[in-house]
């Protein structure tokens, strides 16, 4: 049986024990699992993290990820200077920092068209539950909004836009969510942003 450890009225969770979990498992490495089981040993199991290049793209994303939770829709001034306080936190590239002010625009495009109206929003909604007593499963939705007609909409912000196939990731947001809740299927979509692609 599936522990849901949240109140579905709400989607606020309710605290439990995390010490006797031997896997707290994401998309991310159930992905890996999947493609490699070697490389899911190092690392979730050996916890061997050979060291590699810094991700400037994924450095690039957190800044907007930082800004966006604590935006509140007053407008470009507000949001710009939230991209400038948690500027400095992360580490980019003169190319990353060239591509800050059309982030700037798609965020607050998407915003002003598509949240702005939304009856109800969480922001970076971290969700968790247990497969069993010593397996979890997690995930942090980047955006969560139900619309005018009370469909709910889960937000992926990506800093890239590149030809990859997210629906595994979307797949196991939209699993993890429909534990925590009465949602159904049909209440649900999926929308992906990319923040540094030319808007049409």
């Amino acid at each position: 049986s599936y522990v849901t450890q949240y109140d579905p009225s709400t989607l606020e969770p309710i605290k439990f024990d995390k010490s006797k979990l031997a896997f707290n498992l994401s998309h991310s490495s159930v992905d890996l699992l999947e493609k490699c089981p070697y490389s899911f040993y190092q690392r979730y199991i050996r916890k061997f993290y050979p060291e590699v290049e810094p991700n400037y793209s994924a450095e690039f994303g957190l800044i907007f990820h930082d800004a966006s939770e604590e935006y509140t829709g007053t407008g470009r001034e507000e949001f710009e200077a939230l991209v400038t306080k948690f500027r400095p936190k992360h580490l980019i590239t003169p190319e990353y920092e060239a591509k800050i002010p059309l982030a700037t625009a798609n965020f607050l495009y998407y915003y002003e068209n598509y949240l702005k109206n939304a009856k109800k929003m969480y922001k970076e909604k971290r969700i968790q539950i247990l497969l069993n007593e010593f397996v979890g499963l997690n995930g942090s939705l980047d955006v969560l909004y139900q619309k005018e007609d009370n469909k709910w909409v889960i937000v992926d912000l990506k800093s890239s836009k590149k030809p990859s196939d997210y629906s595994a990731q979307l797949s196991c947001y939209y699993y993890l969510l429909s534990k925590i809740s009465t949602i159904v299927p049909k209440q649900v979509e999926c929308q992906i942003v990319y923040l540094v692609a030319p808007t049409e």
